[in-house]
């Protein structure tokens, strides 16, 4: 196992012990699957209340066989199957019936298509002024990179690829500039509509 997470641990990526990906349709499923295969969390907790239909396949990792089944458990099956000494966990529920897992989580993903309660909890807020990328760490929206504009948003997979988000939000939770905040709470389609929109108010 130290071979094949030799060169994360030469540059110093942050790691975490416990992760919750909440939603696995097309950014979640992504993230979820980089999570585990770049060695950044020790533990991953997936949940979805949805099944895979066949109009996921265009921009998900999953297979025909998981047509008809639970997106949380099919991509625990992937996961698994790519890094078998990771410990996965899958819940077919919604996350309110679930919020007990998030006691003891370090990284918490929403990858929902809502914007919610726990939503507002979130001590990670990013920007794009159509220049420059801003991140702000921990409740006091502390700024830590640039500067920006912060707006709630959402971000369908039609503009832009969902694997190409996940790489996204992977990167913002490694690097070191956040490594000071001891829990990381990010709301991707909030911070994926930042970046691309760069703050405008159309969806278009």
């Amino acid at each position: 196992m130290r071979e094949i997470y030799q060169r994360q641990q030469e540059i110093g990526l942050r790691k975490y012990g416990r992760a919750l990906v909440a939603g696995c349709g097309g950014v979640g499923s992504w993230t979820a699957l980089f999570l585990a295969l770049s060695g950044t969390a020790e533990e991953i907790i997936l949940v979805d209340e949805d099944i895979v239909e066949k109009s996921n396949l265009n921009r998900t990792p999953f297979k025909y066989e998981h047509v008809g089944r639970n997106k949380a458990h099919a991509l625990r099956e992937i996961i698994i199957e790519r890094r078998p000494f990771l410990r996965v966990i899958s819940y077919s529920s919604w996350l309110e019936d679930v919020k007990d897992q998030l006691e003891g989580v370090d990284l918490f993903l929403d990858c929902r298509d809502v914007v919610d309660i726990y939503s507002a909890r979130s001590p990670i807020l990013a920007g794009y002024d159509k220049e420059n990328i801003s991140l702000s760490v921990n409740f006091k929206n502390d700024r830590v990179f640039d500067s920006g504009i912060d707006r709630h948003g959402y971000t369908g997979a039609w503009l832009i690829p969902p694997v190409m988000c996940a790489s996204l939000i992977i990167l913002y939770i490694t690097q070191n500039y956040i490594s000071e905040s001891k829990n990381v709470t990010l709301n991707v389609r909030e911070l994926l509509d930042k970046i691309l929109r760069g703050g405008r108010d159309d969806r278009n």
